[in-house]
């Protein structure tokens, strides 16, 4: 429909014609004349006014679309009347500029008035935004406000306000105009003669489909006229929504000089927030009083479309409303009685309680169960709202059932109820452990909202059991921040490990630095170039702080230690070993006076468990068991760990080795100190003559050789060791070098190669090399234990823990969990009467499993390094 601007006759007495249905109130309508309603719709010019709304302090550096604005449009619609035209400049800090609500060709149409996306309401971007669409005649989204304003995002850096119902129409306060807390979350104050909130004018701002206009508003004083809500139209207006000296009306300009009115009185509202909404359908114009209609008056007929803009809490004539307004929605069209009740909805944050707060004590495997209640505090108006229950818990060897859950709608003022339950597995040491959980709003109440709480679930360990924090995979901070054992010289220092395996502890210095410098150089290694890893010296060596001598001090390194690990399961005692005991460093970097930040970067030093016999073989298993017993955080447990950790660490643990040293090798995963982006794996061993020199990465062939038939090859031939997990990766294979000096991992790459006879011997021998246990194969994001900040414990990987990879060569879903793996496997020998059962181990292609021996001398199922 093609606008025109209605005619203002200010001298012309039309009578109006009031027709009401039987038995309905039309209060003082009946008394109102013409001119009467017409010094009502009147009003002076706004220019002033709406000048003073563009004038607010530019916004923080950087703007919000630049010039013109992201809605494009250099001028607007209305020119001479100033709303939009001379505002222009404002696009340039502006999110969409004043002159940019309307773009220069009008690309909606005429008839988009809800259009969305398909119906445009004149778009975010103007001619090119993304929900623009010509002149679509319904569009596609739902008959619902044209426009709402919240006001929550009004703030002192900029003067526009958001259109909360995605058809852009941004409205802008007078600087003035203050932010205040609202009914529901923020409001605007007009206090000052000036102030005024309103919209420029809308191609859809038309009313061949009726009205609705609607807001919350807190008044200090209800005498004299207040304009709440009005739509310009040049010297008059099309509606007007006031206070009129303790009543409320709505006045609607019929043209032709016909005007109609509908009027309640308005009691002790004083300092009081009442929703005020007044409804024109064509046919009847009526009032609604906090959600319930109030009076209607029958006046046929239809708004003309004036061009003017909608203003909010005051006018030309300086009708100021004097407080408060949250909330304002704006509609070409008549809201239903439901709808505007719907409006009058307050949401507020449910409350939680959970019945127990803190269990009784529970044994391993045996269900707690609590009782979650949330309370609904929404406005009785409001419409049933829908909550998400989710779990936060992420302590091992803890399961929260359910981990997040839908609820059924809960109705305002109601509570709903979800049943929690938490297990622990035999794993868990005894004590009370606190489980989170949060409630967030999903619909109908208030959206995205966190409501939190927490239950205390006290957990009662008995019998034999392998505890994994204590025995196995140790990263508690009384231990990693030891302030005795983990300073200076103390045992678990790198100072005093590399001083142990050095040819002297004189020597360890020079050794260490050595060993370092390779990553700053070009190195071969078994025919294998390995280029530098440029970020190396200036991150690592450049900093690390000197003696006098100018040797590096080890005892101020640049790392930090991580966790204490036993690969007890890694045993072979032809080898003369009963596994691995392990330290885990992370590279660091410090920052005073801003602390120490860990690089993505660990050196792993891995030393072999010296055994001759089978009792010595268990008599480590027992050491490590008999931490179990005590209590980390105690004198006691660090005692202990170190009478292990020096068993193996000490100068002399395996005199027939170089150095005396049991060390095995010194591996390093990193991906801060090169200059491609990408995940490096190193491996150090000691040579003869008694230094750290680098060595072919075990178990993994050049990374050239992947996708070739030579890689098929040797997988075919050694495919029974492959499967068995007994196999190695020879230095030299059909005649080459092949067992790699690095590896890169970019987490995507998988191994393979053409013809291989067996899928199952292609994971097994991908799955042990190091960047496939590091990536893919196991779903790791390389670091099987996360370097952490100060005052926190490193994370581990999936892999450790418990995961599912799905296996796209054998079309089958891997699980892994070898933290499980390992505590079955020493379970099995130092509690034989109560064995833990393993958890799954990867599945075969043909849905055969894997066997799993735990005797002291078999080799391990999954990979020999991690």
């Amino acid at each position: 429909m093609a606008r025109s601007l209605s005619k203002t006759l200010l001298g012309a007495m039309v009578p109006l014609v009031l027709m009401t249905a039987p038995g309905c109130s039309t209060g003082d309508d009946q008394a109102s004349d013409q001119e009467d309603l017409q010094a009502l719709l009147r009003d002076k010019d706004i220019t002033h006014m709406t000048q003073s709304a563009l004038t607010a302090p530019p916004p923080p550096a950087g703007g919000h679309a630049g010039t013109g604005g992201s809605s494009s449009g250099p001028a607007g619609k209305t020119g001479a009347a100033g709303t939009t035209g001379a505002a222009g400049a404002v696009g340039t800090s502006g999110t969409t500029g004043t002159g940019g609500f309307v773009g220069t060709a009008g690309t909606t149409g005429t008839a988009g008035t809800v259009g969305f996306p398909d119906g445009g309401v004149g778009g975010f971007a103007g001619q090119t935004g993304p929900f623009d669409g010509g002149g679509g005649s319904t569009g596609g989204f739902p008959a619902f406000f044209q426009s709402t304003w919240l006001f929550d995002d009004c703030n002192t850096f900029r003067s526009d306000l958001f259109d909360s119902s995605f058809n852009g129409h941004t409205a802008f306060r007078s600087v003035g105009v203050q932010c205040m807390a609202g009914i529901d979350g923020g409001a605007v104050s007009l206090t000052k003669k000036e102030d005024l909130v309103y919209v420029p004018d809308q191609p859809n701002f038309t009313f061949e489909g009726g009205l609705t206009a609607a807001g919350w508003f807190n008044l200090t004083s209800t005498r004299q006229v207040r304009t709440l809500m009005r739509k310009r139209d040049q010297g008059t207006s099309a509606f007007a929504l006031l206070l009129n000296d303790t009543k409320y009306q709505f006045v609607i300009n019929l043209g032709g000089g016909r005007a109609a009115s509908v009027t309640s009185p308005a009691k002790a509202i004083a300092n009081k927030w009442t929703h005020v909404a007044g409804t024109y359908d064509g046919t009847w114009l009526r009032l609604y009083v906090n959600g319930a209609e109030v009076a209607k008056v029958k006046a046929k007929g239809t708004i003309p479309p004036g061009p003017g803009p909608l203003l909010m809490g005051n006018d030309g004539s300086e009708r100021r409303l004097d407080g408060l307004m949250d909330t304002t929605v704006f509609d070409g069209r008549a809201e239903s009685a439901d709808e505007i009740l719907a409006l009058t909805c307050i949401h507020q944050a449910p409350t939680v309680v959970a019945t127990p707060a803190v269990s009784a004590p529970t044994p391993a495997n045996t269900p707690a169960t609590f009782d979650i209640a949330i309370t609904n505090h929404d406005s009785p108006s409001c419409t049933p709202s829908e909550f998400l229950f989710e779990s936060q818990t992420f302590i091992s060897g803890i399961t929260v059932d359910p981990g997040f859950s839908f609820l059924p709608p809960i109705a305002a003022g109601t509570t709903g109820h979800v049943t929690m339950t938490a297990t622990a597995t035999d794993d868990v040491d005894s004590g009370t452990f606190t489980l989170p959980f949060f409630i967030q709003g999903t619909k109908g109440g208030p959206q995205g909202s966190f409501t939190q709480g927490s239950v205390d679930f006290v957990v009662m360990a008995s019998g034999c059991r392998v505890s994994t924090s204590k025995e196995l995979m140790i990263k508690s901070l009384s231990v990693v921040d030891d302030p005795v054992r983990t300073t200076g010289s103390g045992v678990w220092t790198f100072k005093h490990l590399m001083e142990g395996l050095a040819p002297s502890a004189a020597a360890a210095p020079a050794m260490v630095e050595q060993m370092l410098k390779t990553f700053g150089t070009q190195t071969t290694v078994n025919s294998f170039v390995t280029d530098p890893r440029d970020g190396f010296q200036n991150l690592i060596l450049a900093s690390w702080p000197r003696t006098s001598d100018g040797a590096l001090d080890l005892s101020q390194p640049p790392l930090q230690l991580q966790a204490i690990v036993n690969r007890f399961d890694l045993r072979d005692l032809s080898k003369g070993d009963a596994g691995e005991g392990r330290f885990v460093f992370a590279f660091v970097q410090n920052n005073p006076p801003f602390g120490t930040f860990p690089f993505q970067a660990t050196l792993i030093m891995e030393y072999k468990l010296p055994a001759a016999t089978p009792a010595d073989v268990m008599s480590w298993a027992d050491a490590w068991h008999g931490l179990g017993a005590l209590t980390q955080g105690t004198p006691e447990y660090n005692v202990a760990l170190e009478a292990i950790t020096e068993r193996f660490a000490k100068r002399g643990a395996r005199p027939d080795h170089p150095n005396g040293s049991a060390i095995n090798a010194v591996r390093t995963n990193e991906i801060d100190f090169g200059n491609n982006g990408i995940w490096q794996l190193r491996e150090f061993n000691l040579s003869a003559a008694g230094a750290l020199v680098p060595a072919t990465i075990k178990l993994t062939p050049d990374l050239t050789f992947n996708n070739t038939e030579t890689l098929g090859t040797f997988i075919n031939q050694n495919e029974a060791s492959i499967i068995a997990e007994t196999h190695t990766v020879p230095d030299q294979f059909a005649g080459a070098p092949f067992a790699t000096g690095s590896v890169f991992n970019d987490f995507f790459t998988l191994w393979s190669a053409p013809n291989i006879n067996n899928v199952e011997a292609r994971f097994h021998f991908a799955f042990n090399t190091c960047n496939g246990c590091h990536s893919a194969e196991t779903g790791t994001g390389f670091l099987q234990i996360s370097p952490r900040f100060p005052g926190s414990e490193a994370g581990l990987s999936g892999f450790l823990t418990g995961t599912q990879v799905f296996d796209p060569f054998a079309g089958v879903t891997r699980s892994f969990n070898d933290l499980g793996r390992r505590r079955a496997d020493l379970s099995a020998i130092e509690c034989p009467g109560n064995p833990v059962p393993p958890p799954p181990p990867p599945p075969s292609a043909d849905g055969g499993m894997p066997t799993f021996d735990g005797g002291p001398s078999t080799p391990p199922m999954p990979p020999k390094r991690v």
